[in-house]
């Protein structure tokens, strides 16, 4: 049996529960003894590398791991890096644009791209962004975790209830700002509740149906939002190669919860509202809060989509493939 170890900056953030930790569990049902571990949680020595086959680095960037995979290249150990996002090219708009767009922190992701014996990303946009870097590189994109949550079919849910979710951070505000109709809905449709997770989007003028919740952990995050029971979950992307190379798990969110999915058409999620540009958002969030587009039927459809797709237990099936071609070379 071949031996993984997956390390993450945070064990139990979105990337790993996306990317490392989450997936861990169905991937050892499929065959893989993996262990996971928090960077800089414990000095890994020779001798606790010498029990591994794979290295698996969720998202590297730090100086200080060049020196660590080098010698995991050294004892001939498979070197594997996972990226959510396009680390390269982080906008002015994002708040993380400082950590990332420094030349030193762009060398260190140039660095060990070249270094790694394969790369796994989120979606194709990003293989584009990278493979210059590193010529073997596979599109794994995020999917629902299966083995952790269990759904009741469509007729069993929760009833819907008038509330239209958004989820993010504060790395969205350009988002939120660019599609007018984010704002404007609010008073279109006093009797919707406009739910924000996770961000309090101070910019937005204060309404007594626009309400705020904290983020949570993911684990409570996703029970919390099926028990909520929107109607709508609304994803507001303003067209950029940032936002090209994010992956769909809003949409993923969304359509577990039981809600009908307004999000961006280059995600190509069947079954979802799709938008192209800020007419057609807010063509499809009014047809969707004044009942012109079945929200029960748009529901349905998405997430039939995404278990057939998008479901972990499917989609591990390329890791799978990817580490048995590792180890086989």
């Amino acid at each position: 049996m071949n031996r993984l170890l997956f390390l993450n900056y945070s064990n139990h953030d979105a990337c790993s529960f996306y990317r490392s930790a989450g997936i861990a569990k169905d991937l050892k049902k499929k065959g893989f003894d993996i262990d996971v571990a928090q960077i800089g949680a414990k000095t890994l020595y020779w001798s606790d590398l010498l029990m591994y086959d794979v290295v698996m680095i969720q998202r590297p960037y730090t100086a200080d791991l060049i020196p660590f995979i080098k010698q995991i290249k050294i004892m001939g150990i498979k070197l594997w890096l996972d990226y959510d996002d396009n680390l390269l090219d982080v906008p002015e708009d994002n708040p993380a644009y400082t950590r990332y767009m420094q030349q030193n922190v762009k060398d260190n992701i140039t660095t060990v791209l070249k270094l790694a014996d394969v790369v796994s990303v989120t979606t194709n946009a990003l293989k584009v962004a990278y493979q210059k870097y590193n010529p073997n590189i596979k599109v794994i994109p995020n999917a629902f975790n299966d083995s952790l949550f269990m759904r009741d079919s469509q007729k069993d849910l929760p009833k819907r209830k008038p509330i239209i979710a958004w989820r993010g951070s504060d790395t969205h505000q350009k988002d939120l700002m660019t599609y007018s109709s984010v704002n404007n809905s609010v008073d279109e449709f006093p009797e919707w509740k406009f739910l924000f997770i996770g961000y309090n989007a101070w910019f937005l003028p204060k309404k007594e149906n626009r309400l705020f919740a904290p983020a949570a952990d993911i684990v409570w995050y996703h029970y919390s939002l099926y028990e909520i029971a929107p109607s709508v979950m609304q994803v507001p992307l303003h067209d950029s190669p940032f936002n090209r190379a994010k992956s769909s798990i809003a949409a993923i969110e969304g359509a577990f919860a039981g809600a009908a999915v307004l999000c961006p058409y280059w995600w190509n999620i069947e079954g979802a509202v799709s938008y192209k540009d800020e007419q057609s958002y807010e063509d499809g969030l009014y047809g969707l809060l004044r009942g012109h587009i079945n929200r029960e039927q748009v529901a349905e459809r998405t997430w039939e989509f995404i278990m057939d797709t998008l479901r972990l237990s499917k989609v591990n099936e390329l890791r799978v493939d990817l580490i048995n071609n590792l180890v086989d070379k």
